[in-house]
């Protein structure tokens, strides 16, 4: 039973959206017997159709079967592995980072900054774990004298296609891409003539198809499947700030 339930989670963990994977790890965490969907809503900061979406996919029609199982689970049974050395730690980080920046297109990258400039104001979206970029960079770009502000629950990222306009623009920070109701955003926002750009760490995604830009973050195959790093986000999101204050002092020395 336990070895099911892990080679379940194992199995079915790229399905899940960023919101859902928030929901699985908090349980793989916790496993306690006594775990109450009131108490994953209010840890998590999602809502009980979320949590029994995530359950769904991993295999269970039942929140009290899923719960009972993953609480008896023995951890020392499943394929999360650790790293063997620091040195091995290192060079995973390493290879990621070089591959990141070998693979971002130039123009690509021009082009979100124009958009960014250009816009009037600039939605920057992010949930789950990618949350906390979208946040600090909408700060960063806010103390540049940029309109931005950070998107990043289900509810106000849904409104946005009901507020924003054809000089506006979207920024999304998301590693799978597999929100649906954030696709379902942006898809909605390009009817409008709303430009969006995407920083995700998946290419196969509908999402990475409505985007008008995007860069790809590179990510090794983890160890550890259930905690999957947002590092390389952060590695395209400090190169596109740093382009972007480049392009502002580049413009205002030349008046």
């Amino acid at each position: 039973m336990a070895i099911t339930i892990l080679s379940q989670i194992k199995n079915n963990y790229h399905r899940l959206s960023e919101a859902e994977q928030q929901v699985i790890n908090y349980c793989l965490n916790t496993k306690m017997i006594d775990l109450k969907l009131r108490m994953i809503e209010q840890e998590v900061h999602v809502s009980a159709p979320t949590i029994m979406r995530a359950i769904n996919k991993i295999g269970y029609t039942s929140f009290t079967v899923f719960k009972h199982e993953l609480a008896f689970a023995d951890s020392s049974a499943n394929d999360y592995a650790p790293y063997e050395s620091v040195e091995e730690i290192i060079l995973n980080i390493q290879n990621d980072t070089q591959k990141t920046t070998a693979n971002i297109d130039p123009n690509e990258l021009n082009d979100i900054v124009k958009n960014i400039l250009s816009a009037h104001r600039c939605f920057i979206i992010g949930v789950g774990s990618s949350s906390g970029i979208a946040k600090f960079f909408s700060k960063k770009i806010q103390q540049s004298g940029i309109w931005s502000n950070a998107f990043t629950e289900h509810s106000p990222i849904s409104n946005i296609p009901f507020i924003a306009n054809e000089n506006d623009y979207i920024l999304i920070f998301s590693l799978g891409g597999h929100e649906d109701y954030v696709t379902e955003a942006i898809f909605s926002s390009a009817i409008k003539n709303v430009k969006s750009g995407l920083i995700s760490g998946n290419s196969d995604s509908e999402l990475f198809q409505i985007c008008n830009n995007s860069l790809v973050a590179s990510q090794s195959t983890p160890k550890r499947k259930r905690l999957r790093s947002r590092l390389q986000l952060e590695v395209i999101a400090d190169i596109l700030f740093e382009t972007l204050l480049l392009k502002i002092n580049t413009r205002y020395r030349l008046g």
